[in-house]
C-alpha cells in the first residue's frame, strides 16, 4: 500500500509542478505518513492513507482555485491575445475574456478602495483588518508617524487611531491601475472638509480578494501666490 500511496503522490505532485508552496505542503506530509507509518499497525495505517487522500485532494483543489482566477491570467491572456493576429476566433475569445476580467477586477478593487474608507470613517477594525493582506511584507505610513511594517504593527497602529477622535474620511480623484494581480490606488482624503491628503493605496490579489499591503497618506501643500511678491 506504500507503493501505491506514493505513486498516487506522484501523480498529485506532477499535476501541481506550477504551485510551489503546495507541493512543499504535500511532500511534507508524505514525509509525516512515511515516519508514522513506519511504527504504525496496519489498521491506523489506514486511518493515515485516509487522511492523505483528503491531504493530496485539497491541495489538489486549492491549485486549480488560484490558476482559474481570471484576473491572475490577465497578463497570460494579453500576451497570448498578441500572438493570435492570425487566428481572429481566437482574438476575439481572449479579448472578450481580458475585457470581463478587467472589469471585474476594477470593480473589485473599487470596492475594496471603499470599504478601506468606510472602516477607516466608522472606526471599524473589524473590516480594516480583513482589508489588510496577511503578508508580512505589508507596509503603512501614517501622516507624522513612522513607517510601519507587517500586518501585527500595522493593524496595532489601526486600533490605536481609532481610540482617538473620529474622522470623516472621503477619497476623491481615485485613479486605479491594475497589472496582473496587483492595483495601484492614487486618490485625495478629504478629512471633515477642512483638510486633505494624497493617498496611495497598493492591493495585491489573494485567494480571489484584493487585500491591501500598501498605504501611505502626506499632507497635500497648496501653492499660494503672495501678490506683494509678484508685483
Amino acid at each position: 500500500f506504500i507503493t501505491s500511496l506514493f505513486s498516487s503522490a506522484c501523480i498529485h505532485f506532477l499535476s501541481m509542478m506550477k504551485q510551489p508552496a503546495v507541493c512543499l505542503s504535500l511532500m511534507l506530509n508524505l514525509m509525516i505518513f512515511g515516519i508514522t507509518s513506519a511504527f504504525s499497525s496496519t489498521s491506523n495505517s489506514n486511518i493515515i492513507i485516509s487522511s492523505m487522500t483528503s491531504v493530496a485532494t485539497t491541495s489538489c483543489l486549492y491549485a486549480n482555485t488560484s490558476s482559474e482566477d481570471p484576473i491572475i491570467q490577465l497578463p497570460q491572456w494579453q500576451a497570448q491575445l498578441a500572438e493570435a493576429a492570425d487566428d481572429p476566433d481566437k482574438k476575439a475569445t481572449l479579448k472578450s475574456k481580458i475585457d470581463q476580467a478587467k472589469m471585474s477586477a476594477e470593480f473589485g478593487v473599487r470596492k475594496a478602495q471603499s470599504q478601506f474608507y468606510e472602516a477607516f470613517s466608522n472606526q471599524d477594525y473589524d473590516l480594516m483588518s480583513n482589508l489588510w493582506s496577511n503578508g508580512q511584507d505589508t507596509q503603512c505610513n501614517h501622516p507624522g508617524m513612522p513607517r510601519m511594517t507587517g500586518r501585527d504593527e500595522i493593524l496595532t497602529s489601526w486600533r490605536d487611531l481609532f481610540n482617538g477622535p473620529q474622522m470623516d474620511v472621503e477619497p476623491t480623484e481615485t485613479l486605479v491601475d491594475i497589472c496582473g494581480g496587483t492595483a495601484i490606488c492614487k486618490c485625495l482624503e478629504q478629512i471633515d472638509t477642512s483638510s486633505k491628503l494624497e493617498a496611495l493605496n497598493i492591493y495585491k490579489r489573494e485567494e480571489g480578494e484584493w487585500k491591501m499591503t500598501f498605504h501611505m497618506a502626506s499632507p497635500v501643500l497648496l501653492a499660494q501666490i503672495d501678490d506683494d511678491d509678484t508685483e
